[in-house]
């Protein structure tokens, strides 16, 4: 999948599926500083964060291959709910 392709699916998400929570799918402007580069994030919806050096690693998929799978994988769970405030820890 290409870059703009991965981007439309992004946009798609959430619009359509985190729309009414509070997170959204951020597209994370790449760096070429290291031979890794995080792809997108799953962030707070209030985050303002956009480059990769201000996302948490835990929520990066470092791997256009790994976004891909992930993008699926959330397209799969039309009925989960996303936020925050309703997650048992």
């Amino acid at each position: 999948m290409k870059k703009q392709e991965l981007q439309k699916r992004i946009q798609g998400l959430n619009e359509y599926m985190l729309s009414d929570t509070d997170k959204k799918l951020l597209m994370l402007n790449i760096s070429s500083d290291y031979t890794y580069n995080k792809a997108i994030a799953l962030i707070n919806r209030n985050n303002t964060e956009t480059n990769w050096y201000g996302i948490d690693n835990e929520n990066c998929f470092k791997t256009w291959d790994e976004a891909e799978a992930f993008l699926d994988v959330i397209c799969l769970a039309r009925n989960t709910n996303f936020n925050d405030k309703n997650y048992e820890r």
